[in-house]
């Protein structure tokens, strides 16, 4: 789609039309949810394994999963 200045934006960031903006956002925001799982899995899974296994504690597993979501996901 052309823009002033001679500029292109590629239509998958439009709306479809009669979408509104919360329709819109939620299918972006479950793809990006899912990929970002996708993506961190493979390697979320075997650290937190050998974390467990190094300190020897259930309860802190789940505080480091929580911690290592909450960083990679900004």
């Amino acid at each position: 789609m052309p823009t002033p200045g001679g500029w292109t934006i590629s239509m998958a960031w439009m709306r479809m039309p009669g979408q509104t903006w919360p329709g819109a956002a939620v299918p972006f925001l479950c793809t990006w949810a899912g990929m970002t799982v996708a993506m961190t899995l493979p390697s979320l899974v075997p650290m937190l394994w050998r974390y467990r296994w190094a300190v020897g504690s259930a309860f802190c597993t789940p505080v480091a999963r929580t911690g290592y979501a909450l960083v990679s996901s900004r």
